[in-house]
């Protein structure tokens, strides 16, 4: 659960770079923190690598989801076997 929340979160920040990025002029400097320090970069290199982390997010919660889906399922079969087995012993 903590997983797909901190996911959520970081591409929602990553859809927001993405918007400002959008609006800002081609030519113009941008920075991206590496370790302590920020280092210049281009602007077209930076849409690249977030759009590459985005699509690596996306990827990851749709498993995170099909995971929990079937875990869901699971619980929910073994609750109706119990549930069967204990009203069969009261019985």
């Amino acid at each position: 659960m903590a997983e797909k929340q901190r996911l959520q979160s970081e591409l929602e920040e990553i859809n927001q770079a993405l918007e400002e990025l959008g609006k800002s002029p081609e030519d113009i400097a941008v920075y991206k923190a590496v370790g302590p320090i920020l280092v210049q970069t281009t602007r077209e290199k930076v849409v690249s690598e977030l759009s590459e982390k985005r699509d690596l997010n996306d990827t990851r919660l749709k498993v995170i989801e099909k995971q929990e889906g079937r875990t869901r399922s699971q619980l929910e079969a073994l609750q109706k076997e119990l549930q069967s087995l204990l009203g069969q012993r009261g019985e």
